[in-house]
């Protein structure tokens, strides 16, 4: 993304060397879910209660896992332990002790990626969403009648 706080967090990451970290800016959703499927974990830390944030989606569509704030829509989409892993709300302390507790375990995070995977092939398809739309319709119809 993008905003006032850009040029902060890149001189952060200089200050810091921390070489792992790349703000890319605004990227369009092709090029984002090209750099989803190439990443090890989505980070969403997000201190607000999101409605249903399609970044977790796409994420879970990638086979990505989700590192999450455990807040809001977050918390019920997102499977502790199974589909990513869920920390205190605007506790840096906590996001980072969630990142390095998971960051070397390949195996673990391959587990995550693949019950994201499967989530969104059982869960959030555009087929399954489809049919449950249809179905909702249809109740509509009959409830009119």
């Amino acid at each position: 993304g993008d905003g006032p706080l850009f040029n902060k967090f890149n001189q952060e990451i200089i200050k810091n060397n921390l070489h792992h970290i790349n703000l890319l800016g605004r990227v369009d959703q092709y090029e984002v879910l090209n750099l989803m499927k190439k990443a090890r974990l989505l980070i969403f830390p997000s201190l607000w209660y999101e409605g249903f944030p399609m970044t977790v989606i796409e994420a879970y569509a990638c086979g990505l896992p989700v590192i999450a704030s455990n807040l809001g829509s977050m918390q019920e989409i997102i499977d502790d332990q199974i589909t990513g892993l869920l920390f205190e709300p605007g506790k840096s302390k906590a996001l980072k002790e969630t990142v390095l507790s998971i960051w070397d375990q390949e195996k673990r995070i391959q587990f995550l990626g693949e019950n994201a995977r499967k989530v969104f092939k059982e869960e959030y398809n555009p087929n399954k969403k489809l049919e449950s739309l249809l179905t909702i319709y249809q109740q509509a119809i009959d409830e009119k009648h």
